[in-house]
């Protein structure tokens, strides 16, 4: 597992979400960006090097994140809206709840904007994996800035770590001007917080369970690296699963409200 380094995959969305001023699709440029690493969490391992290529770009990132993009709008954007503050749910929904992906009219600037989305994964992976295609032009990244005593830790392991944190300290920000722009109660704000910590709680504990359940030793630290890789990447597959779950109990008890109103 050494030099297999794995960026919070959320962090990537920073990356893409930009774009959204230029026409092109929010909610697919994000989902784009995140799609190179989709493979990791259907096989629960750090097994993605031929989805982080331009071919996997086209052949795996598009197609998936087509489909990704329709579960969401189809399944999961009207339960995820309800668990947000009243008013910040609304402006989620937008004026068309279910944008439809399948349409001829925008399947193009869709799958353009999830293509965009997964190039700029490629671009900032390059830069800050230790197997980036950007450290044969620029050799100074490969140059060690820190002796642990077990380990030397290039210049690329920091920018690394660093860009995945601005990454979310960019995203938190955005998400912060959203609950000051929405007239959101505290009290709604602080339900909705407890919930989404809630999930996300819920899905690091499986995942560490999984890592735990496997047995594997951890003797030093390249083991305990590989752990938290593996946990972590658990982790977002069952948030998946939780999600997907919370999408079809929520619809299924829509229909029902909606079947006794009748």
């Amino acid at each position: 597992m050494r030099g297999i380094k794995l960026p919070f995959t959320a962090s990537h969305a920073a990356a893409a979400a930009p774009f959204a001023r230029f026409g092109f699709n929010l909610s697919a440029l994000v989902i784009g960006s995140f799609s190179p690493d989709f493979i990791y969490f259907i096989l629960l391992a750090p097994l993605g090097h031929s989805t982080h290529t331009i071919q996997g770009v086209f052949l795996f990132c598009v197609p998936a994140g087509l489909g990704v993009l329709w579960v969401y709008h189809s399944l999961l954007k009207a339960p995820l809206a309800a668990l947000l503050p009243d008013q910040l749910g609304k402006a989620l929904l937008g004026p068309n709840p279910r944008l439809r992906v399948l349409s001829i009219r925008r399947l193009p600037i869709l799958a353009a904007s999830v293509a965009l989305g997964a190039f700029t994964h490629l671009l900032w992976d390059g830069f800050t994996h230790e197997s980036g295609r950007a450290l044969t032009l620029l050799p100074f990244l490969k140059v060690n800035v820190m002796d642990l005593g077990f380990e030397q830790v290039p210049l690329t392991r920091v920018l690394h770590h660093a860009s995945s944190l601005i990454g979310l300290a960019w995203i938190a920000l955005k998400v912060k001007e959203c609950l000051n722009g929405c007239g959101c109660g505290k009290r709604e704000i602080l339900r909705s917080a407890t919930t989404f910590f809630a999930i996300l709680s819920g899905a690091a504990v499986l995942g560490v369970l999984y890592v735990w359940i496997q047995g594997q030793p951890i003797t030093g630290f390249d083991e305990l690296r590989r752990s938290t890789i593996q946990a972590l990447i658990a982790s977002g597959t069952f948030l998946s699963v939780i999600l997907a779950a919370y999408g079809i109990l929520w619809r299924i008890m829509k229909a029902g409200a909606e079947v006794e109103k009748v």
